[in-house]
């Protein structure tokens, strides 16, 4: 009875945080991108740089459920969904954390218990802390970026606890890695944590040899297949949608711009003491 109930965590986590995020989402327009973003996901358009093509294709099916209710609620509630699936992946991705720092000495069943309620909570606290809860409110790019955050690391932990499987789960957060950069760049700060764990694994000695470094390049291939998503970009933009920032289509020089978000490269490092 008490293991069933803690193979329900993960759905309990999921469905309290979907619940408590419908009833306190916007239910219109939210501020700055809200507007542009919910126009592009339902006109399958253009965003501004660096285009989210990910962000749009979800969007845009999400837009094909029934509802009674106005589209930009329903596309509010896509917000909600997706917050709430990062929680769950929060959740999955903490027991293989536990699972690497051997926490509370996890080899019997009572002390694995333990620490699945001590995701649980740690679950409801990161689905209701401040800076998680206001993105799960209104159509953003960014509740799609923290629950592939959550993905990566997830599957990245696993191929430290399975050996078996390293290489299978180190090419899928490969893949993924590049997927969550076809939604937002800020993905390149998870880079630097995780190139270092890969060459030097958790409880292993620092070992650099030919074989890492091999198996390096190989990750590139499926990181690289995931960014082909922004082929989207011109080849939707050549049909001209209402929505189409940029016109992309007309050069690989624009299309570059718009990718890199090169428009936005001036206020790198700038801040209020800056003059």
């Amino acid at each position: 009875m008490k293991n069933s109930i803690e193979k329900s965590f993960p759905l309990f986590l999921f469905i309290i945080s979907i619940l408590i995020y419908f009833i306190t989402a916007n239910p219109g327009l939210g501020f700055t991108d809200s507007g542009e973003l919910a126009s592009v996901c339902v006109l399958l358009g253009i965003a501004h740089p660096t285009g989210y093509p990910l962000f749009t294709l979800l969007g845009h099916i999400w837009t094909f459920i029934p509802h009674s209710v106005p589209l930009i609620q329903i596309l509010n509630y896509f917000a909600g969904f997706l917050t709430s699936l990062s929680a769950v992946f929060f959740y999955f991705a903490l027991l293989e954390l536990f699972k690497i720092l051997d926490f509370n000495n996890a080899n019997q069943d009572e002390e694995k218990n333990s620490n699945k309620w001590l995701a649980l909570i740690s679950g409801f606290i990161y689905a209701f802390a401040l800076t998680v809860w206001g993105q799960a409110g209104a159509i953003e790019v960014y509740p799609l970026h923290i629950l592939f955050i959550n993905i990566i690391l997830l599957f990245f932990l696993k191929s430290f606890n399975s050996k078996g499987k390293r290489e299978h789960y180190l090419l899928l957060t490969a893949f993924l890695l590049g997927l969550s950069f076809t939604n937002h760049l800020t993905t390149v700060l998870l880079l630097p944590a995780i190139l270092l764990l890969f060459l030097y694994p958790p409880n292993q000695e620092f070992l650099i040899n030919k074989n890492k470094f091999q198996f390096l390049l190989l990750l590139i291939i499926p990181f690289v297949l995931s960014l082909t998503l922004y082929l989207f970009l011109p080849i939707r933009s050549s049909t001209l949608p209402d929505m189409n920032w940029g016109w992309v289509h007309r050069g690989l020089d624009k299309f570059l711009y718009h990718v890199q978000g090169k428009q936005y490269q001036v206020w790198m490092f700038s801040g209020e003491n800056q003059r």
